[in-house]
């Protein structure tokens, strides 16, 4: 029934080493693709058992029941090593699709059942020939080169994923990588030769023989390079999972390893890499080759010239008990924080720069004195020689109201819509900042500057209310320098100031003029004395808006003087690198900032608004003053209507507005607050205004709750009637709710 002949002794023996390979990866099945490795090594010990047992035996039934068992088990080992390769090529992604598992399951599944079934359809082999040394030529039908086919495409998976292995990672994983490629590509050319029929006897498949030779590497492979070992496994995982680039130099201070991260940041391959000068690939590390091996060095390493990258190095020695081996490079990219280090200084001369320039305005009252100290200003803080500001005067015409000297632009040129000035209308119209990087190649530019050298240019509308009154024309004549982030927000803070003084400069002027013709017809004309009445009205005003503006130096002068001092200790932090700390000082420095941005959108709404002796309109006031203020101070506000506003009496509207402004201004200023809802009530039978936010709230049951604010808003609700509830506790909000009865209202 048997015959042991020289072939089916080779793969006895085959077996026999297989078996110890499959022994040794089932005890570190736990590894990564070790479960593969260990099923795939079960499945080829049994392919080459059943392959000795089929040459090794005589009736023909037999070695058809034997070839089905081989056939069983090459074509489960053939699956699990293409698994276990694409694990080991770092491809786990791939091998969680759905459709890769149903293909890894569906392809051995229907092999394995054409050759189980071929006694009925005889699609794998269709005859036998009898040939010497007990050997049996099969005759393949068409299911064979499925079958082929199929196991063929998964050896090529196999050898590009293991040639991928062995182009990266970590020495050692390269090296497994190699070995691994080479025990593959044995049995590759062996069932090549059989295929092909080159040469060997005829009808024996030498690919499972060859599978003594893979054996034999399989277990050099797991014993001397520590293959599926959890050491070199761990310390690869390690490093790769640095979030540092990494980097090992020999004593001559050649690269001998280095991580995915240090690759990323280079900007190159491992073979780019190793074995060449830290100073052929890093320029800017000429110093370690200055330094003694011995030392450990921390420094700071510059790129680039135009776009520079800086990192936090640390240089370690390497040794071997105390023999000096080489060095270890650990470094981190801190050009984010640098920038914003820079940024923030930036920020921080900015704000001073604004302050000074308030500081500098707010006693100036006409008109022509103002812009040109704005010029220079303007000037000075963008790094740009030629600016100029222009005002509406109608609807179509803007008029150069101030500019610097040199230009061709004169004061008084007028620019009518649709016949030039085509980026001071597009900035009015949009109410944003228009820009170009090079305005000498724009084919509109004006023909007055046709010769003249002007590249990056910004238009950046002047608002009041809302509404554009003109434009600050802002240019450079240096190529390739156009405007930032930063340059946008100090133009926009610089415009907000603008349409401040010169509104408070237009009514003092008004103010003063009607005043003295006042004087002169007040004994004449008794209608004189009502106008009088009116301009002092107006003055008072003006004098209102004059100490707001001095609020508002003070706010923003002590809001500076706080983000000043954060920032500075910021940089004293980040130089001790106390990550934590310096954290903590950029939160509040983050805070101080968006408070400061508050309280100065408060007092320039106070500044710009009144509604004193004028129709109020609840709703419309209402809108204006969140999109003037809590919205553009980052606070998230809506207003909830219920019913219809034809309920509440005209009268009372004023009274309501100031209501809820005083809340909104508790919940800004004392509550600092990120959200607030106004919800308004209005039937037929009584009115609920209620506004709620998300601040720090207070304790009510004090005796000094409140203050001077909340007794304004008590007395204003006295006089429609009403009652005013307070709700608030510590760091839980605080809601303020109107409440009034008009059951004369008809529906």
């Amino acid at each position: 029934m048997f015959d042991l002949t020289p072939i089916s002794l080779a793969l006895f023996i085959t077996t026999a080493i297989n078996s110890v390979v499959a022994y040794l990866s089932w005890l570190r099945r736990k590894t990564k693709g070790g479960k593969y490795f260990a099923l795939g090594m079960t499945g080829l010990t049994f392919w080459t058992l059943a392959a000795g047992l089929d040459y090794a035996a005589v009736p023909l039934p037999l070695k058809i029941f034997f070839a089905t068992l081989e056939a069983w088990g090459y074509l489960c080992a053939h699956p699990l090593f293409t698994l276990f390769a694409l694990s080991f090529a770092g491809f786990d992604s791939w091998i969680e699709k759905k459709w890769v598992k149903a293909l890894f399951v569906f392809i051995p599944a229907s092999n394995i059942l054409l050759i189980t079934t071929n006694g009925f359809h005889g699609w794998i082999w269709k005859g036998f020939i009898q040939s010497s040394n007990n050997v049996v030529i099969f005759e393949h039908g068409p299911g064979f080169i499925w079958v082929v086919i199929t196991s063929h495409l998964m050896t090529l998976t196999i050898i590009t994923s293991l040639w991928t292995a062995s182009r990266r990672g970590s020495e050692i994983s390269r090296r497994q990588g190699r070995l691994l490629l080479l025990a593959i590509l044995l049995p590759l050319a062996a069932n090549l030769i059989y295929l092909f029929g080159v040469g060997g006897v005829q009808g024996v498949d030498w690919t499972s023989i060859t599978f003594s030779a893979t054996g034999f590497l399989f277990l050099r492979a797991l014993s001397s390079q520590h293959l599926l070992d959890l050491i070199p496994i761990a310390r690869d995982k390690l490093v790769q999972s640095l979030g540092d680039g990494m980097i090992v130099l020999d004593l001559q201070n050649r690269i001998i390893d280095i991580n995915q991260i240090a690759q990323n940041m280079l900007g190159s391959q491992p073979r780019e890499l190793v074995g060449k000068s830290i100073t052929e690939i890093m320029p800017f590390a000429q110093s370690l080759s200055e330094q003694t091996p011995e030392l450990e060095i921390k420094t700071e390493w510059e790129t680039g010239s135009e776009f520079k990258k800086y990192f936090d190095v640390l240089v370690s020695p390497l040794r071997e008990g105390k023999n000096l081996i080489g060095r270890l490079i650990i470094f981190r990219d801190i050009t984010e924080r640098k920038q914003m280090d820079g940024a923030l200084q930036n920020r921080t001369n900015v704000l001073e720069a604004l302050h000074q320039v308030t500081l500098d305005l707010v006693n100036r009252h006409e008109m022509d004195d103002i812009l040109q100290v704005l010029l220079g200003k303007i000037g000075t803080l963008l790094d740009a020689p030629d600016i100029s500001i222009d005002l509406i005067e109608t609807e179509d015409n803007l008029v150069t109201h101030a500019v610097t000297p040199g230009q061709p632009l004169k004061k008084g040129d007028v620019m009518r819509r649709g016949e030039g000035g085509w980026l001071s209308w597009q900035a009015i119209d949009g109410q944003k900042p228009v820009f170009l990087e090079d305005y000498s190649t724009w084919q509109k530019r004006r023909p007055l500057y046709e010769e003249y050298p002007i590249h990056a240019i910004m238009v950046v509308p002047i608002l009041q209310l809302n509404t554009a009154i003109g434009t600050i024309n802002i240019s450079r004549t240096v190529k390739n320098k156009p405007f930032n982030n930063s340059d946008v927000y100090v133009a926009g803070q610089l415009a907000q100031m603008v349409a401040l003084v010169l509104d408070n400069a237009k009514l003092y002027s008004m103010l003063h003029s009607k005043l003295a013709e006042s004087v002169k017809r007040e004994e004449a004309l008794y209608g004189a004395q009502v106008q009088l009445i009116e301009q002092q009205r107006t003055l008072a005003m003006v004098d209102e808006r004059q100490r707001m503006a001095r609020d508002l130096h003070d706010s923003v002068n002590q809001s500076i003087h706080s983000l000043v001092l954060f920032s500075e200790t910021l940089v004293s932090m980040l130089d001790k690198n106390k990550v934590d700390r310096a954290r903590e000082i950029s939160g509040r420095l983050q805070e101080s900032a968006r408070q400061a941005l508050k309280e100065t959108r408060l007092l320039l709404y106070e500044t710009q608004t009144s509604v004193n002796g004028r129709s109020v309109n609840f709703i419309e006031e209402l809108n204006a003053r969140l999109a003037s203020v809590e919205l553009r101070a980052g606070i998230r506000a809506e207003i909830i209507q219920e019913g219809s506003l034809k309920f509440c009496p005209e009268d009372w509207q004023e009274n309501l507005l100031w209501i809820t402004i005083e809340a909104l201004n508790n919940a800004l200023k004392h509550a600092q607050a990120h959200s607030v809802q106004i919800m308004i009530r209005s039937f037929s039978k009584y009115l609920e205004v209620e506004v709620v936010d998300d601040g720090s709230g207070f304790d009510i049951t004090r005796p000094d709750a409140g203050g001077y604010g909340l007794r304004n808003m008590q007395e204003r609700a006295g006089l429609l009637g009403g009652t005013l509830t307070f709700t608030s506790t510590p760091q839980n909000g605080t809601s303020v709710l109107f409440h009034a009865k008009h059951a004369e209202v008809k529906e």
